[in-house]
């Protein structure tokens, strides 16, 4: 068992240690780049595989040292690990033997089914724990350490950012007219009290949106609807939100300069997908 135990405990220091001199070596950077290169041509696949492998890189460099020291004490104190270890699975076999008599051929299938079953279980925790952590290390491109109102979570990357950007850019109590090809009433909801105001196309009524635009919406654009109706609902800014190609006009892709520098200052210019975005304020007793 020490024999076993040594041997064990210096592969993990050797392991530990490659993986520590690895992590810190290494730029998180370099990391991303290598993750972007093998991740699917598409700008959010990209943009969570790049966010992955920094949460990744990021754990690997503090637990890969803190292993290391462990392992080291562990090394220097074997002997008490050794029979810290014989200490449990003896408790482990003495907990588990049967208690009826006498010790037959059914005792002791009984007994190692019953234990089978046991390492079955811890195994299964340790998986889920360990599949948690990854689904946690997934949801780093998009959560991080935010609360969870900045988190807006089960939305998407540019819709995060299209709510964040109209919370700085409008007051509480601003009424939005908003043309898109998106149904909004995630939208509505993290706005509030903010009132947004959506004219919905036929075609889309009964429509279930699918990720990255794979159905898409119909949507009204600007001309397509009287301005009267602005007036008549009281309109404080109009917004146009859209994200299928067919509805980006190429030429207005920065009207809002707002919207662009916003984008730039959250380094989400080069990450998110082509969309459009224009907010402009309703001048009063005017439409536009």
């Amino acid at each position: 068992m020490r024999i076993f135990v040594k041997l064990a405990l210096f592969a993990t220091l050797l392991i530990a240690a490659v993986l520590s001199v690895n992590a810190w070596w290494l730029p998180i950077e370099v990391r991303q780049l290598q993750a972007i290169e093998v991740a699917p041509n598409d700008d959010f696949a990209q943009f969570e595989a790049a966010g992955f492998a920094e949460a990744q890189w990021w754990l690997l460099r503090i637990a890969a040292p803190v292993l290391l020291g462990m392992t080291c004490l562990a090394l220097r104190r074997r002997q008490s690990v050794a029979l810290f270890i014989q200490l449990v699975w003896h408790d482990f076999a003495s907990t588990t033997l049967p208690t009826n008599e006498p010790y037959g051929r059914f005792s002791r299938v009984a007994t190692w089914t019953f234990r089978l079953f046991v390492v079955a279980w811890l195994i299964l925790g340790v998986y889920h724990a360990g599949a948690g952590v990854v689904q946690r290390l997934k949801d780093w491109p998009a959560y991080r350490l935010h609360a969870g109102d900045q988190t807006l979570p089960n939305i998407s990357l540019t819709n995060r950012e299209v709510i964040r950007y109209l919370r700085q850019m409008t007051p509480a109590n601003a009424r939005v007219f908003v043309y898109s090809d998106q149904k909004l009433f995630f939208m509505s909801y993290y706005l509030r009290p903010r009132r947004l105001f959506h004219r919905m196309h036929p075609g889309s009524e009964f429509e279930i949106p699918k990720a990255h635009g794979a159905n898409q919406l119909s949507a009204y654009r600007v001309d397509d609807l009287d301005s009267s109706i602005l007036k008549e609902l009281g309109i404080d800014y109009v917004l146009e939100y859209f994200e299928g190609p067919e509805y980006i006009d190429r030429s207005r892709i920065n009207e809002d300069a707002a919207w662009f520098q916003f984008r730039n200052r959250y380094g989400q210019a080069q990450n998110q997908p082509n969309i459009f975005v224009n907010l402009r304020r309703v001048s009063a007793g005017k439409t536009p």
